[in-house]
């Protein structure tokens, strides 16, 4: 550990840059246009408003994988005509302690699934809460072709 800068870190720590305006903007409507599901990369700067950000998962870490495979198919429960096929993004949003006095991600998965009368293929948003001491789906719903004129539908359940 190196001492500096007002704290300890990490001897690799590398300073990340602010985030600028335009990325601040960016990153916001994006979220907003697909209610957190469609959301690039930011964590090459710091974080937002010093809370948590949505950003990509590592799909590549078998932990991360099997933890939104698990949580895909407790939402497609919810509709139990289709049967989970496989994950095709997912993004994380660290849900602070100190806000809610529960500790927790959100999940914003976006998987596809296979209706089991017709066999057609669906992609599925789910946005799932998992923390202590609960995990709950907050929504899911098929993924719109496009998001012009959708607004935030997150927390609304498009298909049960």
């Amino acid at each position: 550990m190196i001492a500096g800068m007002g704290g300890m870190f990490d001897e690799n720590y590398i300073p990340r840059p602010e985030i600028t305006d335009e990325e601040i903007k960016r990153y916001y409507d994006q979220v907003n246009e697909s209610g957190g599901f469609d959301v690039e990369d930011f964590s090459h700067t710091v974080c937002l408003d010093g809370g948590g950000r949505i950003e990509p998962l590592d799909l590549s870490d078998d932990s991360n994988r099997q933890l939104v495979v698990d949580l895909s198919m407790e939402a497609l429960d919810k509709i139990r005509t289709f049967k989970f096929k496989e994950v095709e993004k997912a993004n994380s949003e660290v849900d602070y302690c100190i806000v809610t006095l529960t500790c927790g991600t959100n999940y914003y998965i976006t998987f596809k699934a296979e209706d089991a009368s017709t066999a057609a293929i669906e992609t599925f948003q789910a946005l799932v809460y998992d923390g202590e001491p609960v995990r709950e789906v907050k929504s899911i719903r098929v993924k719109p072709t496009s998001y012009s004129n959708q607004g935030n539908e997150a927390d609304e359940d498009q298909t049960a």
